[in-house]
Formats: structure tokens, C-alpha cells, sequence
């Protein structure tokens, strides 16, 4: 007891911190699709967002509005089609929200930065069969290593 007593702080500090479980939470995108040689991946080479609420929520937060009987995410997808103001109050409601983001490679895959453990929402946009295929996936990210596949199953197409 008396040499614990005894050691300096710093010391029992770096000790207890090399003990301890990470701090922090790394997310790692895997594409879900095959795809022909030529044909690009519907993950890739796109932007994702690990945003701290549902993205519904985000763009109220930022102030994108939907019209009447429109769904939020169909809405904003119109919106970033034709490229309008609103596109851009939808694409700053979403770095408004998002702890961490990153683009992937032509292959459809990335590790975002790290984050603090906890429960986000992954979102982001590819192309599928020629259509729009959004993802807004509740994750719940353990400190450490993880990883989410990415497909048509766990995505939501938007029809015009």
C-alpha cells in the first residue's frame, strides 16, 4: 500500500489509462453489392454522414421543410435534383447534425474518424438500378472497431 501511496500521479494516471477501454468509436462502411466490372458501386464514391439524430429530425432542426403529404427524405431528394435553395438549407441541416462524415472510395468502402461511443444515424446517398438508394440506419457504435454493410436491403429507394 505504501508504494501505490508513494507513485506520482502522472504515473498512476498513464497506468489507469492504458487499463482502460477506448474512448472512442470507429466506423467502417462495407459495400454490400456486387457489381459487373465497369459498373459502379452504389456506395461508392459518395458522401456518409454519421449524424447525431435521424436525418428526419435534422432537417427540421435546420429548417427544410417538406410540402404537404411529401416525405422528408423524397422531398430533399427533389430539392438536390433540381438544385435549389432549399438543397442547400437540407445539405447544412445535415453537417449541422453530424459528429463525423466521410466519402467513399470507388469501391463503396471507408472508416469514418473516430467519434464517442453512442447511438447515430448513418446517412447518405448512391445509386441503384438508376434510382436514387438513401440510407438513414440507426447504429449503435461500441468504443473500438466497427463495421455496417451497405445494400439495397438496409437502404430506402426513392421514387420520383
Amino acid at each position: 500500500m505504501k508504494l501505490i501511496a508513494k507513485a506520482r500521479p502522472e504515473a498512476a494516471a498513464a497506468i489507469a489509462a492504458a487499463d482502460a477501454p477506448p474512448r472512442t468509436a470507429v466506423l467502417t462502411i462495407v459495400p454490400g453489392f456486387t457489381t459487373q466490372p465497369g459498373v459502379p458501386n452504389p456506395v461508392g464514391n459518395h458522401g456518409f454522414y454519421l449524424l447525431k439524430d435521424n436525418a428526419e429530425i435534422a432537417f427540421a432542426k435546420g429548417g427544410f421543410r417538406a410540402p404537404q403529404g411529401t416525405p422528408i427524405l423524397n422531398a430533399m431528394n427533389s430539392e438536390c435534383e433540381k438544385k435549389t435553395a432549399d438543397c442547400k438549407t437540407a445539405v447544412a441541416s445535415i453537417i449541422a447534425d453530424s459528429a463525423t462524415a466521410v466519402k467513399t472510395d470507388a469501391d463503396g468502402k471507408a472508416t469514418m474518424p473516430p467519434v464517442p461511443p453512442g447511438v447515430y444515424y448513418l446517412f447518405g446517398i448512391g445509386k441503384y438500378e438508376g434510382k436514387p438508394l438513401m440510407w438513414n440506419l440507426k447504429v449503435q457504435i461500441k468504443a473500438g472497431t466497427n463495421s455496417i454493410t451497405l445494400d439495397q436491403r438496409n437502404g430506402t429507394l426513392i421514387e420520383h
